[in-house]
């Protein structure tokens, strides 16, 4: 009994911590600037040594906070990065590649800018995901069953869309 209790808490807390997507807005003192992000990013790795993280990049425009680009870390995927590529295939098998559009470095960081059409074609459940290194062709594909990972896009344009804003103290 005390297994499956245990097992119902961890798949209840992955839902909650996993589940819809917030907006965060922060307002440093130190410098007078508003920081937007989504409470939660997409984490693409199975021992999380090798691998990327997904993040959506916001900012306030009037009144509302829009979709300014997509900023990927990566890790352990090539030493340096320069042209990488980005293919997500959706469960509909259906797929939508994207380039890197940043300079050459050796940091780790990737990245693209999808136009506000492109950002509609990802509100649907993903299958995968691929990140392959321009100049080294190191590549890392992350394959999803957890349910919310797979509608993590969907999750984050709902919050762009119905700016759902917490403000973090």
């Amino acid at each position: 009994m005390k297994n499956i209790s245990m097992l119902l808490t961890i798949v209840l807390t992955s839902f909650i911590s996993y589940g819809q997507n917030q907006i965060i807005h922060q307002h440093d003192v130190m410098n007078d600037k508003d920081y937007y992000s989504l409470d939660k990013d997409l984490l693409c790795s199975t021992d999380g040594k090798k691998g990327f993280i997904i993040d959506f990049r916001l900012a306030k425009k009037g009144d509302k906070v829009e979709y300014r680009g997509i900023s990927i870390t990566a890790s352990q995927i090539g030493t340096c990065h320069e042209k990488d590529i980005l293919i997500v295939l959706f469960d509909d098998s259906t797929k939508e590649t994207f380039e890197m559009w940043n300079d050459f470095n050796c940091n780790g960081n990737v990245y693209m800018d999808w136009n506000k059409k492109a950002i509609t074609s990802l509100n649907k459940p993903v299958k995968a995901i691929r990140l392959t290194n321009g100049r080294t062709y190191d590549s890392f594909t992350k394959e999803f069953t957890n349910p919310a990972e797979k509608n993590f896009f969907i999750d984050a344009i709902n919050a762009i869309n119905n700016q759902t804003i917490i403000e973090k103290k």
